[in-house]
């Protein structure tokens, strides 16, 4: 828990000299990005099988997943290629896969309905000054 520095990924949308460091990538260009500062709440390991494993982290914004999969798999005591199998976000802000209105579920109605309840959840959101 606490503060780390992180290396953004080429495939950000952050910008160097004005590009997006994505649009670079997608053309070869790769340029130096400065590690920032990024907050980890929680990281927890789910589960472990041997060739797989599960991790369940509570971030601040800015935070890149995808990067810190890359990070655990270069460090010294795990020295593997590892990636990224499946991401899911299940929370942002007062929002979570609780408040996610199902694809099939999708109906004019429904989404209006749906609408109402997440308007009320964003008014327990403290206003900035």
């Amino acid at each position: 828990r606490g503060e780390i520095l992180q290396r953004p990924p080429m495939y950000s949308a952050l910008k160097s000299n004005g590009k997006r460091l994505y649009e670079l990538a997608r053309t070869g260009v790769e340029v130096e990005r400065d590690p920032r500062p990024v907050t980890v709440h929680e990281l927890q390991l789910t589960s472990f099988d041997g060739d797989t494993f599960g991790l369940d982290v509570e971030c601040g914004g800015g935070f890149y997943v995808r990067s810190l999969v890359a990070d655990l798999a270069r460090h010294d005591k795990v020295n593997s290629l590892a990636h990224l199998v499946l991401l899911e976000r299940t929370k942002q802000g007062v929002f979570e896969l609780e408040h996610c209105l199902h694809l099939a579920d999708w109906t004019p109605q429904a989404i209006a309905d749906h609408v109402d309840r997440c308007a009320a959840l964003l008014e327990e959101v403290p206003r900035a000054p």
